[in-house]
């Protein structure tokens, strides 16, 4: 556009006269008399010149806005398109803190629940409420500010509060504010302790959950191994009750008691076996009493290298939860071994022990018992087949008379002699006698995961049984007794078998040329043998029970397991489980803070957008573009009045302007706000530090 040339004010007196008359012409000019001290034409320069101001305010507006100035008198607010976009966001910002009230709800919801991805959701917008709170605040705050402020404009107040008001639209400013203006009193108090909200509600948005480790106790059945079955032609479904079960399942008996005694130290002496199965102690082992106390205490297992299994395979558990602790007692029976010392005996001269066992044997040949006799031998299909193996030990009866009856009227008393230790030129054995009673007990085991230990024992208090009521009938002993000596094998000439070496005290009789404790068995306590033999023994009884299912452990499918076609026994307990979770944990002192912060919060956001629309004049105050307003040294048109400051910064976004020194070529400086119509006009009432100002 075409511009006028270069002239001071002293050139346009009329415009001034036009500008000074309007100033002196208004009501408020008039009842108060006011009158304008006039700038000297001298105190200008030449950057300051006439213009066609309705020419330039097409160059001032951005070219996307095709608005005129408004010279004509209309309403100070004005319904517009952009006034209800502005409306939607103001209730929009009124309605964000709800947000932070949902949250506060939600932490509480979640509150000693496990992880879930809900609770993930909520902790992960939890961490944006240091940064987002802030923001809301800020945003909420600053609108009630100016609402407050425009509101006390249009009623009359001091300027100073004006200014406090507007200039605390930060914790920063507010500060300020009150230090500069000296304005110490309740208003800036207030206005103080609103804004150190801020930080304390985004602060306390993120500690409202968090994540801590707590207890959650349950009940569940559980089944474990049941060796406490009577055989009463039912129950008990062993592998020694006949021929064929012996014939088809010896083998897995054998592995399962070779893999046992082949055991290293650490799971001889764990409360579990190789298979994760929980061992049962012998309980006389570990009471304190000589005799059985009649209120049958509660002995307490320390899990030392002492302690004396009552198998060497444990029991198997089904059902326990892979992660917690699990409590809970279950009832089992073992076969248990009272032995007197050895007994040492010399063979006739002829070479014979008839001598020896005068009553007879149940199952051997006195002259010879070393030898497997041939008609108990079973084979396949339960027939009978001979032959000929020798052996360093034996077991047997004296009992010649057991019935198919298992309630015995006494222990059942059994022998056990062996060769091992004896001069290969002396015709001697050692005996011991030993009479068997079964043990029943209730044993407190603890689980930690699937992996158990028994941690107190008595005697079972349910299973009241006679002790001498056997789990098994006469045919079963039998088989067992035959079973025994060649369980590991056939013994050689002048080698012990890995059973008489066990016996004797070694821990590792599998392994080749490892010399056991005792020599021989002369030196062996018959107390020491009875732990021994209850263990062995019972390792080999367990085993047949269920011989596929021992080596599944406690994770095994226990219905898969058979013998063929006999089921594993099986009884089921109670398991109390304790697990150590992961849970939320809300913070009710935070979550309380956040929920007084944040309802104040919306108060203010309610309270700032009545005062925003219910208002009359314009939103003018703390706008730069305010400045132009009734200014001399701005050259505007007539009219403009009803903008607000953002609409008046719109229409003349483009204007030059500047904090500039209108008398610079004077002695005494006059600071004004300008337009300027050109860059190079900048420098030309640039302020300086080192000049006096008026």
């Amino acid at each position: 556009m075409a511009l006028a040339s270069p002239l001071s004010y002293e050139a346009c007196p009329n415009d001034l006269q036009v500008f000074h008359a309007n100033a002196k012409s208004s009501p408020l000019a008039r009842s108060h008399n006011l009158k304008r001290k006039p700038v000297p034409a001298a105190t200008t320069h030449g950057a300051y010149r006439i213009i066609d101001t309705e020419e330039c305010l097409n160059e001032y507006k951005n070219k996307d806005d095709d608005k005129d100035w408004p010279t004509k008198p209309q309403l100070l607010r004005k319904r517009t398109t952009l006034t209800y976009f502005v409306l939607c966001w103001d209730v929009l910002v009124t309605l964000l803190p709800v947000v932070f009230l949902v949250f506060a709800a939600c932490a509480l919801s979640l509150d000693k629940k496990q992880l879930s991805k809900f609770g993930a959701n909520i902790r992960k917008g939890n961490t944006l409420g240091p940064t987002v709170f802030p923001i809301v605040f800020a945003a909420i705050a600053a609108r009630l500010m100016k609402g407050i402020a425009l509101r006390r404009a249009e009623q009359g107040t001091e300027l100073g509060l004006l200014e406090q008001l507007i200039g605390s639209q930060s914790l920063a400013g507010a500060i300020e504010r009150i230090v500069l203006l000296r304005r110490f009193g309740i208003i800036g108090t207030t206005i103080i302790i609103l804004w150190l909200l801020s930080p304390l509600g985004g602060q306390c948005s993120l500690r409202t959950l968090a994540v801590t480790n707590t207890n959650i106790i349950e009940q569940r059945q559980v089944d474990y191994f049941n060796v406490s079955l009577i055989d009463n032609g039912d129950d008990v479904m062993s592998v020694f009750r006949s021929g064929s079960g012996l014939y088809n399942d010896a083998s897995a008996i054998r592995a399962l008691l070779l893999a046992s005694l082949l055991e290293p130290d650490t799971v001889l002496n764990s409360p579990v076996d190789s298979w994760n199965n929980v061992k049962i102690p012998r309980l006389d082992d570990l009471s304190p009493f000589e005799d059985p106390a009649p209120e049958n205490p509660w002995v307490f297992i320390n899990q030392t290298a002492d302690t004396v299994w009552s198998s060497l395979s444990g029991l198997m558990i089904h059902g326990l939860p892979t992660t917690g602790i699990s409590t809970f007692t279950l009832e089992s029976s073992y076969i248990d071994f009272a032995c007197s010392d050895s007994t040492w005996f010399n063979a006739s001269s002829n070479g014979s022990y008839d001598e020896v066992f005068k009553e007879g044997l149940r199952l051997h040949n006195t002259s010879w018992p070393f030898i497997a006799p041939a008609d108990r031998t079973w084979g396949p299909g339960g027939t009978l087949v001979e032959v000929n193996r020798s052996t360093t030990f034996f077991m047997d009866t004296s009992f010649s008379d057991l019935t198919g009856d298992p309630e015995l009227k006494g222990p059942l008393n059994l022998i056990y002699a062996s060769l091992s230790g004896v001069p290969d030129n002396v015709s001697a054995l050692e005996l011991f006698n030993c009479s068997l009673a079964v043990a029943r007990v209730e044993s407190d085991i603890t689980c930690d995961g699937d992996s158990c230990a028994a941690k107190r024992m008595r005697r079972s208090e349910v299973d009241t049984r006679s002790s001498y009521t056997m789990p098994f009938i006469p045919r079963m002993i039998d088989s067992i007794l035959l079973f025994l000596p060649f369980a590991t094998g056939t013994s050689y000439s002048g080698h012990s078998s890995p059973i008489d070496q066990y016996m004797l005290g070694s821990d590792s009789p599998m392994v080749p040329g490892f010399e056991p404790v005792a020599p021989n068995f002369a030196v062996v306590t018959g107390r020491n043998f009875s732990k021994r033999l209850t263990t062995i023994f019972n390792t080999v009884w367990q085993s047949s029970l269920a011989p596929f299912g021992i080596a599944l452990g406690a994770t095994g499918n226990f219905s898969a397991a058979t013998d063929f076609a006999n089921p594993i026994p099986l009884a089921s307990t109670t398991a109390t489980i304790t697990r150590e979770v992961l849970v939320y944990d809300a913070s009710y002192p935070f979550i309380g803070l956040l929920l007084i912060i944040t309802l104040v919060l919306q108060a203010c956001a309610i309270a700032g957008l009545i005062l925003k629309y219910t208002a009359t004049a314009p939103d003018i105050l703390g706008y730069i573009s305010t400045m132009t307003r009734d200014n001399p040294h701005v050259v505007l048109p007539n009219g403009g009045h009803t903008l607000d400051g953002l609409e008046r910064a719109r229409y003349l976004a483009k204007m030059k302007v500047q904090l500039a020194d209108i008398a610079c070529d004077q002695a005494e400086g006059h600071l004004a706000f300008v337009n300027m119509d050109r860059d190079t006009d900048f420098s030309k009432g640039k302020l300086s530090k080192k000049k006096l100002y008026v």
